[in-house]
């Protein structure tokens, strides 16, 4: 499955993630989450940390080499935050 199928699909159904970027040739970074929004770019998540809100974050879609997804209960994901935050998606 290529990466935009993963994150319509991590989105759709409302997976947490585990996204692994590669910034460098030798430098990669991982980012858990909820994908709240995405657009032909990038990709907008809820950040969580031990089942704690911590924030969103944009990543740029081509940075992207990876993406799981774990079988947890969304306890966090709060509506209000993707009402405020699809606003700034789209416009990406």
């Amino acid at each position: 499955m290529k990466i935009r199928n993963k994150i319509e699909c991590h989105y759709n159904e409302k997976k947490f993630s585990r996204i692994t970027r590669k910034i460098t040739k030798n430098q990669r970074e991982i980012t858990r989450g909820y994908i709240i929004g995405f657009s032909d770019s990038f990709i907008a998540v809820q950040l969580t940390e031990d089942f704690k809100f911590a924030g969103f974050n944009i990543l740029p879609i081509d940075q992207i080499k990876k993406i799981r997804f774990k079988h947890i209960s969304k306890i966090l994901f709060d509506d209000r935050y993707i009402d405020v935050f699809s606003k700034y998606v789209r416009g990406l």
